[in-house]
């Protein structure tokens, strides 16, 4: 009886880190879209229910305390990341480079995954669509994807190693592919014509660490 209370006490706390959690995150998003001479609605009421889904759902899923927190950050993260790119178009830097080194730092003392395939993750995530981007630039003169989406590319890279970057470039890019053409089914604002990648690298970025985490 006493170990089933002090489970429960050990789920509310947590549960309690991820509300205190979002509000820090939250913060520090607005402060840096500020930064950026933009504005989006990271800071709603509905955070607060998805911090609760997600501290239930790391608690259910992961076996370890380590690993649910590490994976309660990475979920926060990117879903604040998903929200501003997806109001604002901006996926700033003060998010996604702490997000790389978290990853780093998560598979140091946690070794889901090998340290040097971490580094070699984020070191291809950044330069493959790096490079994709240049030869796009080169045959079109137009920038095809933003930089702040290279960044995110390298932060999952750090957090799952190299491997799973490819699947999660293609689900990624199929989803986006997917709601555009959805949209432009029901919408006729310019908007809906416009991929945006974030959110989706986001999604994608994340079902890979459900996987290669658990």
């Amino acid at each position: 009886m006493a170990e089933l209370a002090f489970e429960w006490i050990k789920g509310l706390a947590f549960v309690g880190l991820s509300l205190a959690l979002t509000t820090i995150l939250q913060r520090l998003m607005t402060s840096a879209l500020a930064a950026l001479d933009t504005s989006a609605p990271v800071m709603v009421r509905s955070n607060g229910v998805v911090a609760v889904a997600f501290a239930v759902f790391c608690m259910f899923y992961f076996q370890t305390w380590p690993l649910r927190i590490a994976a309660l950050g990475l979920a926060l993260s990117l879903w604040l990341l998903a929200l501003a790119d997806w109001h604002s178009g901006l996926l700033p830097d003060r998010f996604t480079f702490p997000l790389l080194w978290a990853g780093l730092l998560v598979n140091l003392f946690i070794a889901r995954v090998p340290v040097e395939e971490a580094v070699l993750g984020a070191a291809l995530g950044y330069g493959f669509l790096w490079a994709l981007v240049q030869a796009f630039y080169w045959l079109s003169g137009r920038h095809g994807m933003g930089y702040g989406d290279l960044k995110l590319t390298a932060a999952l890279g750090a957090w799952l190693g190299w491997q799973p970057l490819l699947p999660v470039l293609l689900v990624a890019s199929l989803s986006g592919l997917l709601w555009v053409v959805i949209c432009r089914f029901l919408y006729s604002e310019p908007w809906a014509r416009v991929i945006i990648f974030g959110p989706w690298l986001a999604l994608a970025g994340f079902m890979q660490f459900l996987i290669y985490y658990r």
